[in-house]
């Protein structure tokens, strides 16, 4: 029966050809639709999760635990420990990551 009341409706209205949806209308609207997502879970390019855990920084970095550990005693590398978990501010983590690059190339 509901597929009658669906077909009657559907026979009643005529599709003009600037309602129909075509490939590119449906890629434009994917590309839309992906740039939206991607402007809600970013900000000005930057990702919104501030603090991340020290095997983020790890990665980042491409260094050790024990080196990781050596740069947090030396100051050289802030964190903050709550619960027994560290966790590292990524702006700071950037910053860090220039410092060394500066230092590297002799600036």
């Amino acid at each position: 029966m509901m597929q009658d009341q669906f077909e009657n409706r559907a026979a009643r209205r005529k599709v003009s050809v600037d309602e129909l949806v075509t490939i590119d209308d449906l890629q434009m609207f994917k590309d839309q639709l992906i740039n939206e997502i991607k402007s809600i879970f970013s900000k000005n390019g930057k990702p919104i999760k501030r603090w991340i855990k020290s095997n983020e920084v790890k990665k980042i970095f491409d260094i050790s635990h024990g080196t990781l550990q050596t740069m947090r005693n030396s100051g050289e590398i802030p964190y903050t420990k709550m619960g027994g978990t560290l966790y590292y501010d990524q702006e700071e983590i950037e910053q860090c990551l220039i410092k060394r690059k500066k230092q590297r190339n002799g600036r």
